[in-house]
């Protein structure tokens, strides 16, 4: 199976974050997770979404802003992100 990278864009405490964290290890998704806390990774969010939106998903450069679980299976099956 290919070798997909999944990058969750976080930031101050909310619920969506919450389910977002809960969804992905729910469905087993290794992922690094980036705060837009960080100028780097608030800069390499918002070029890519021109958004300042969290979280956000990045699945080998596909980015969905916000937690919507429909988009976020859509992206993780199309892809076929790798399981642990």
């Amino acid at each position: 199976m290919a070798d997909y990278h999944v990058t969750l864009y976080s930031g101050p405490e909310t619920q969506e974050l919450e389910w977002a964290r809960k969804y992905l290890k729910q469905m087993d998704v290794q992922y690094e997770e980036k705060s837009i806390l960080d100028p780097g990774a608030r800069g390499e969010l918002h070029h890519h979404t021109h958004k300042w939106d969290y979280p956000a998903i990045n699945v080998n450069g596909h980015f969905v802003s916000g937690f919507f679980k429909e988009k976020w299976d859509h992206l993780l099956m199309h892809n076929a992100v790798g399981r642990t």
